[in-house]
């Protein structure tokens, strides 16, 4: 994670991206059938990611959405890192 937050901070995301990617290639060749960032700040370069590994990732993003549609929510607040609250990766799909 911090070494994640490092490369986030240098503006390397061509980096970040590889470095998830790699990861997720991992968990791919350990046999896992989907993956699921915990986290939020990865979802800043989700696609990027998504497109370095063959593993179908699950977005927070779109789930988040799908759910607050569901529920019919209008007003709702997110408390994450820097990164995330300094991007609009979350308030473009809302």
């Amino acid at each position: 994670m911090y070494h994640m937050f490092r490369l986030l901070d240098a503006q390397q995301y061509d980096k970040v991206a590889g470095y998830v990617g790699a990861a997720a290639n991992n968990l791919l060749k350990a046999g896992c059938d989907f993956g699921l960032m915990c986290g939020n700040t990865p979802h800043l370069l989700f696609d990027q990611i998504q497109a370095r590994t063959d593993l179908p990732l699950l977005s927070i993003v779109e789930t988040a959405v799908a759910a607050a549609q569901q529920l019919h929510l209008q007003r709702l607040a997110l408390l994450d890192t820097k990164f995330t609250m300094q991007s609009d990766f979350f308030i473009k799909p809302f």
